[in-house]
C-alpha cells in the first residue's frame, strides 16, 4: 500500500547562484520596503526602532534559508510577543518584533518556495480555497481601504491577523511525523501558558478597569481568550488519552491552567463555548476515553482554584465575587446590556454601512459609528465585535461567503478522512482540532476572533493537525474511486 504522507524534501543544499542573487535582490527590497513604510504611514514610534528590524530581517531571512524548521518553531513561539505588547493606535517593540519574525518571514518562505525551489504550496482543494481567498481578499480590501479614506496604518494593523493564517502552510510542511506533532503542541502550549500568565499577573489592573459589566473592551485587553481556550480543549483531550500518571498530571494542570485564564478574562461566551468544545471532543472519542473528561473538569476546578489560592489568596479572594457574577449572567443575554449593544452595532453596520458597500465592503483601516447604548454617546472605531457581520463589512458578501466557507471546509472534509473511531493518537488529534473550531465558531458571533493573531495561530494549527490525520487516515471510498478513475485516466 503506498502511503498518502506527502513526501517533502527540505533545503539542505542551498540553490545555484542565479536563485540566490534572486533571494538577495527579493531581500534588499524588502529592506527598502520596510524602511519607507514608516515615513510613507507617518508613524514615528516605528521610525525610531525601524533600522534594528534591517538587520532582524535580513537575521530571519538567513535563518528560513538555512533552517526553515527552527523559525517555523521560532515563529510559533514569536506570537507571545504580539499577546502581550499590542497596542491600539500604534506598534510597539513586541508587535514590530513579531511582524519581521512572524509576518515577515512568512513572506520570505513563500518567496522561498515558490519563487527559488518552485514546490507546489497547494496540495488539496482547502489550500485552493484558502490561497485563493487571501489573494482575493488582499486585493478587494486594499482597494475598498482606499476607496473609502481609510487609514493605512490601521489597514496593516487590522491584516497582519488575518494573513497570519498563511502560517498553515509552513506548518503542514512541519508536520511530517509524530514527534513533529508533539514538538508543535508543546511550543503551543509554552505561548498558551506566557499568554495566561500574563493576563493573570495583570488581572488586578484590568478588575479596576472592569468594574461595571459592560465594559467589556477594558476587561479583554491583552486576554487572548481564544488561547486559554484552546489550551483547555487540547489538555482536556490529553488527560482523556494519558496513560502515564506524570502525563495526567501535567494534562490535569493544563486543564486547570485554562479554566482559570477564561474565568479571569471576564468574557462568558468562551467559557460556554469551552464547556461546548469538551462535549463535541468526548463524543468524537471512545466513550472510555471520554468519561475521563467529567473527571478532569472536576479535578481541575478543585485543583485549580486550590493552587491559586495558595500562590496569589489576595487576589483570589477578592476576584471570586467579581468571577460569580459574571457567570451568573450567562443564562441572561438577551438582558445583558453588552449584547445588546452588540446587536446594536451589528444593526449599524448592515444599515449604514454594508448595504452601500455589500460587493467589495468597505476594507480594513474604515472607520464606522453607532450610537452605544451603554454609554448614550457616539462611538467611532474599526473593531466590529460579531465576527460574521465583520467579514460583510471588511469584505462585502461575496468574500464574506468564501470566508465563511473557508472556516467550515475543514471540518467537513475531516468527515471523509477521518481516523478510525479506536486510532488512538490520530482519532484524539482529530477530536481536540474538532471541538476547538467548532466552538470558535460559536463564539465568532460575540466575539471577533479574526481580529487576533492568537486565533489566527490556533486555527492555523488545527487545520494543519487535519491535514496531517487525514494524510494518514484510510481515503473514504467515494474519494477512493475518484482517485483511481483519475489515475486510471
Amino acid at each position: 500500500m503506498t502511503s498518502q504522507l506527502y513526501t517533502y524534501h527540505p533545503s539542505e543544499h542551498p540553490p545555484g547562484p542565479l536563485a540566490g542573487g534572486f533571494v538577495a535582490v527579493a531581500a534588499a527590497l524588502l529592506v527598502m520596503l520596510g524602511m519607507m513604510l514608516p515615513a510613507m504611514l507617518g508613524v514615528p514610534d516605528v521610525a525610531m526602532f525601524g533600522p534594528l528590524l534591517i538587520p532582524l530581517l535580513a537575521v530571519v531571512g538567513l535563518l528560513i534559508w538555512l533552517n526553515e524548521r527552527l523559525w517555523i518553531a521560532m515563529a510559533v513561539a514569536g506570537h507571545v510577543m504580539m499577546m502581550i505588547d499590542s497596542t491600539r493606535d500604534a506598534i510597539g517593540p513586541g508587535e514590530a518584533g513579531f511582524i519581521v519574525l512572524g509576518l515577515g518571514g512568512l513572506m520570505i518562505w513563500f518567496v522561498k518556495e515558490v519563487a527559488v525551489h518552485r514546490r507546489r504550496i497547494v496540495r488539496t482543494g482547502f489550500d485552493l480555497l484558502l490561497a485563493s481567498f487571501m489573494i482575493l481578499g488582499t486585493v478587494v480590501t486594499l482597494i475598498a481601504c482606499v476607496l473609502h479614506g481609510g487609514d493605512l496604518l490601521r489597514y496593516f494593523k487590522e491584516y497582519g491577523p488575518v494573513f497570519d493564517l498563511m502560517i498553515y502552510f509552513p506548518l503542514r510542511k512541519f508536520l511530517r511525523n509524530r514527534d513533529d506533532v508533539v514538538l508543535l503542541l508543546v511550543l503551543f502550549v509554552v505561548v498558551a501558558m506566557i499568554n495566561g500568565a500574563y493576563s493573570f499577573l495583570s488581572y488586578r489592573e484590568r478588575l479596576a478597569q472592569a468594574v461595571f459589566q459592560w465594559q467589556i473592551t477594558a476587561s479583554r485587553s491583552n486576554v487572548n481568550e481564544s488561547t486559554s481556550l484552546a489550551l483547555f480543549v487540547m489538555a482536556t483531550t490529553l488527560f482523556a488519552y494519558a496513560r502515564r500518571l506524570w502525563l495526567q498530571v501535567v494534562a490535569l494542570g493544563g486543564v486547570a491552567a485554562g479554566i482559570i485564564f477564561l474565568l479571569i478574562s471576564f468574557s462568558r461566551s468562551p467559557i460556554a463555548a469551552a464547556v461546548f468544545a469538551a462535549g463535541v471532543m468526548m463524543v468524537l472519542i471512545p466513550w472510555r476515553n471520554s468519561r475521563r473528561v467529567l473527571v478532569a473538569l472536576a479535578l481541575s476546578l478543585v485543583v485549580g482554584a486550590g493552587l491559586a489560592y495558595l500562590i496569589f489568596p489576595q487576589i483570589v479572594s477578592s476576584i471570586g465575587q467579581s468571577i460569580a457574577e459574571r457567570l451568573l449572567t450567562l443564562t441572561s443575554a438577551t438582558s445583558d446590556r453588552s449584547f445588546n449593544a452588540r446587536l446594536v452595532e451589528a444593526g449599524t453596520l448592515l444599515d449604514r454601512y454594508i448595504r452601500y458597500s455589500p460587493l467589495i465592503g468597505n476594507g480594513f483601516g474604515v472607520r464606522f459609528s453607532f450610537l452605544d447604548p451603554l454609554t448614550n454617546e457616539t462611538v467611532t472605531g474599526t473593531f466590529v465585535h460579531n465576527g460574521y457581520i465583520w467579514a460583510l463589512f471588511k469584505y462585502g458578501i461575496p468574500l464574506a461567503l468564501m470566508l465563511l466557507w473557508v472556516l467550515v471546509y475543514p471540518l467537513i472534509r475531516v468527515l471523509l478522512s477521518a481516523p478510525r473511531r479506536y486510532a488512538g493518537f490520530d482519532r484524539a488529534l482529530m477530536a481536540g482540532s474538532v471541538g476547538y473550531l467548532c466552538s470558535a465558531l460559536i463564539v465568532h458571533f460575540t466575539s471577533n476572533h479574526l481580529a487576533q493573531v492568537s486565533t489566527a495561530l490556533n486555527f492555523a494549527i488545527c487545520w494543519a493537525f487535519l491535514d496531517y490525520v487525514g494524510r494518514r487516515a484510510p481515503k473514504h471510498p467515494a474519494l477512493a474511486a475518484s482517485h483511481t478513475v483519475s489515475a486510471g485516466a
